[in-house]
């Protein structure tokens, strides 16, 4: 890939299109679905039944930890998500 030791591809249907069969490694990052509902409200600014409305929509967390080598919860600060992060990196034997 022109030199490029990693890509990284932010892909929520992956595993639908076959992509990854691509690549050498998977991680899914998950948080709980009342954290999502806090997010989604935070940034996009809608309504509560729009919320659930994506939420439902997507598929179940378990669809996405059975297929990924990885997984990483989502569920605390920025410091702690990229701590994580490093640690999923290391276990791919990539390093900074």
């Amino acid at each position: 890939m022109g030199g490029c030791e990693v890509v990284i591809i932010d892909a929520p249907t992956l595993f639908e299109s076959g992509f990854d069969k691509e690549c050498d490694f998977t991680v899914c990052v998950i948080a709980s679905e009342e954290l999502r509902r806090q997010r989604i409200s935070e940034r996009d600014k809608i309504p509560f039944e729009k919320i659930n409305a994506r939420i439902n929509a997507q598929k179940k967390e378990d669809f996405y930890t059975s297929r990924s080598n990885f997984t990483v919860i989502n569920n605390g600060s920025v410091s702690e998500l990229k701590k994580d992060i490093a640690t999923v990196l290391l276990k791919m034997g990539i390093s900074k």
